[in-house]
């Protein structure tokens, strides 16, 4: 849900739910009362606002192209043919979300990180299969912090 208003420098402004997702693999689940709302400049997005999604970095995997506390703006995708391989996506995995390069490997796919130190677990590639609750909810547009 999002409405807009004009800040106090007098540009037309829009408010965007954010949610918070895990970098890593760690399962960060997603709770309905942990949104908050951020204010955007309309002439910022080239974008619907309602297809807009926020999201907050937890973790450092995918540094050094993110880092923990970074907003990001994603827009909301209906079918997964809109994401292109290599690209960054959020998505929720098994009841978290998550942010992660999109691997696909044709007869399966993997979420990697950008951080490849791998003695960390949060930076180990995941997997996806049919046994995997999985969904894309939408394709990364744009840093905002």
């Amino acid at each position: 849900k999002t409405y807009s208003f004009v800040d106090s420098e007098g540009l037309k402004t829009i408010n965007i739910e954010c949610v918070t997702a895990k970098a890593g693999s760690n399962d960060v689940f997603y709770d309905e009362n942990d949104k908050i709302y951020i204010p955007v400049a309309i002439n910022m997005i080239s974008h619907d606002p309602n297809d807009l999604l926020l999201v907050k970095v937890s973790g450092n995997s995918m540094e050094p192209t993110f880092s923990d506390g970074n907003i990001l703006m994603f827009k909301k995708i209906k079918n997964t043919d809109e994401i292109q391989d290599n690209k960054i996506i959020v998505c929720r995995v098994d009841g978290g979300l998550k942010v992660k390069r999109y691997k696909d490997m044709g007869h399966y796919k993997l979420l990697l990180s950008d951080n490849f130190n791998y003695e960390h677990q949060e930076n180990m590639p995941i997997p996806i299969d049919e046994n995997r609750d999985f969904e894309i909810l939408g394709r990364y547009v744009s840093r905002i912090n």
